[in-house]
């Protein structure tokens, strides 16, 4: 079915049919047909396909939950809301903007306060570089100790780099992310498997 034959497929009373499996709680989607896109790199992005009916499903408990659930910070949201769209979203094909809950904010402003202090420690103990990409770093040689580069989510410890064999504090080590968000699924209740790569599919 396409979206110009939905009209009529729904006056002719399926939607109806619809409306009750949704309110008695039987209503089941159908498969999501699979779409492989070439990427620059050359490996491909899977995008998954509803059906119209899905679909329109879909967009239809959208519009009403959006404005229950994101009724204050659309301001810091891009794409698929009021008055924004894909182009804002998506600058050149490379950088994405996601939403940012107003609550966050305040929490943000204190872990750069946090990092701000680490980092003056890390300086006066003889580090505070970041590592930089080669290019970057010989365009910008000071650059690796401005605060501007330094992790938003630093390791608790000083490494060296295995790179150069410098001593420096790299990042949270990816690990720990994936437990806290184990933990917070556990917590939730949802009984299926979830990564941090399921925010990168939900936001792509």
């Amino acid at each position: 079915m396409t979206i110009d034959d939905f009209p009529v497929w729904a006056r002719d009373g399926h939607w109806q049919s619809v409306v009750q499996q949704l309110e008695s709680g039987c209503y089941f989607p159908d498969s999501v047909r699979r779409v492989e896109i070439d990427k620059p790199d050359g490996s491909v992005r899977l995008l998954g396909i509803p059906t119209i009916r899905d679909r329109v499903i879909q967009q239809a408990i959208a519009q009403v939950l959006t404005p229950i659930v994101d009724p204050e910070f659309s301001d810091n949201s891009f794409g698929f809301r009021p008055n924004r769209n894909g182009h804002q979203a998506v600058k050149g094909n490379k950088d994405r903007t996601t939403m940012l809950p107003q609550r966050l904010i305040s929490g943000l402003h204190k872990q750069i306060e946090k990092v701000g202090l680490i980092h003056a420690e890390d300086i006066e103990d003889g580090y505070g570089d970041v590592y930089l990409p080669d290019a970057l770093a010989r365009k910008y040689p000071r650059a690796a100790q401005e605060m501007a580069w330094q992790f938003l989510f630093p390791s608790s410890k000083i490494g060296r780099d295995p790179r150069s064999g410098d001593l420096r504090r790299h990042h949270l080590h990816p690990a720990a992310l994936s437990k806290q968000i184990s933990a917070a699924v556990r917590a939730a209740g949802i009984n299926k498997p979830a990564k941090s790569h399921s925010f990168r599919i939900a936001f792509a």
